[in-house]
Parts: C-alpha cells; sequence; structure tokens
C-alpha cells in the first residue's frame, strides 16, 4: 500500500521532471528492484513504469520522422538526453 500511494507518484514525477544523472540512476534502480520484486502485487503501477521505459526508449526514433508532436513536446519539456535511453534499455533487459 505505502509502494502504491506514496512511492509509485513520486517515481513517475522524478522520472518525468528535468532528468538529473544522479537523481534518475537512483529512480531507475528502485524501479528496476520494484519491477523484479512486486510486479505480481502492483500489476498497474508496474505496466505504467513499463510504458514510460518504453516511451524514453523510442522517444529518439520519433525524432528521425520529424513529427510536429515530437518537437511541440521536446519544446516544451527539453529533449531527454541520451544517458536516460541507455537506463531504461538495462532496465528492460533486466
Amino acid at each position: 500500500m505505502l509502494l502504491q500511494l506514496h512511492l509509485c507518484p513520486l517515481l513517475l514525477k522524478t522520472l518525468s521532471e528535468r532528468p538529473m544523472f544522479s537523481l534518475i540512476l537512483r529512480c531507475t534502480r528502485v524501479v528496476f528492484l520494484m519491477l523484479k520484486q512486486f510486479s505480481l502485487e502492483l500489476k498497474t503501477e508496474a505496466e505504467v513504469f513499463l510504458m514510460l521505459l518504453i516511451r524514453i526508449i523510442t522517444e529518439d526514433g520519433s525524432a528521425e520522422t520529424g513529427t510536429a508532436e515530437y518537437h511541440f513536446h521536446h519544446h516544451i519539456h527539453g529533449a531527454r538526453p541520451p544517458w536516460m535511453r541507455v537506463l531504461s534499455m538495462e532496465i528492460m533487459r533486466g
């Protein structure tokens, strides 16, 4: 219950904000452990985290198509650095 009500929203907020390497690295480690140990108890949250990771991984592919949605999103939120994509791929691999 504590994970669902407090930790998951905090992790989602942190992963969606302006990326700072040390903070994102720690958050991705927590997400990895949470997915590995509590995915059966937190099915909805696990799905949300997995979709976020997939979006981070595939984000660079959208840049090649030059879609207006991609440029609008990155104009407002700023592009995620490449290391975020690598961290996301490591979690998906694990």
